[in-house]
């Protein structure tokens, strides 16, 4: 019986430690993409400056690639804290644990771009 309270304290536990790391990765990932954004706009505040003919001329790839990421990071993180553990299966693969979060961040990145690249 205290075995068994044991085990479920410790899963308790890392339970909380891995909604504490996927905040952390929100918010650290936030913070990254506004000084990104940031820098970006600091750099083509001047009419002459070398990165306004990059955002002219590759605004999907500076600035639309990298929210991409961000986004499809975001859609893993949320689904794995509210749906619980992963498990992708098809085409004679399956993907448990970190591997399904890690293929599905693949498909909803591909997916981003590829909207970005047909919109665009």
């Amino acid at each position: 019986m205290t075995e068994e309270r044991d085990n479920h304290v410790q899963s308790e536990l890392s339970a909380r430690s891995r909604q504490r790391i996927a905040v952390i990765a929100v918010i650290g990932g936030a913070v990254f993409f506004a000084s990104y954004l940031s820098l970006l706009m600091y750099w083509s505040w001047k009419h002459d400056s070398w990165m306004l003919a990059i955002l002219r001329d590759h605004f999907a790839a500076t600035v639309g690639g990298p929210c991409a990421a961000f986004a499809a990071g975001l859609v893993v993180l949320v689904l794995r804290y509210t749906g619980g553990p992963m498990e992708i299966k098809g085409l004679g693969f399956e993907f448990k644990g970190a591997s399904g979060q890690i293929v599905l961040w693949i498909f909803c990145f591909l997916a981003i771009t590829s909207a970005i690249r047909i919109l665009w």
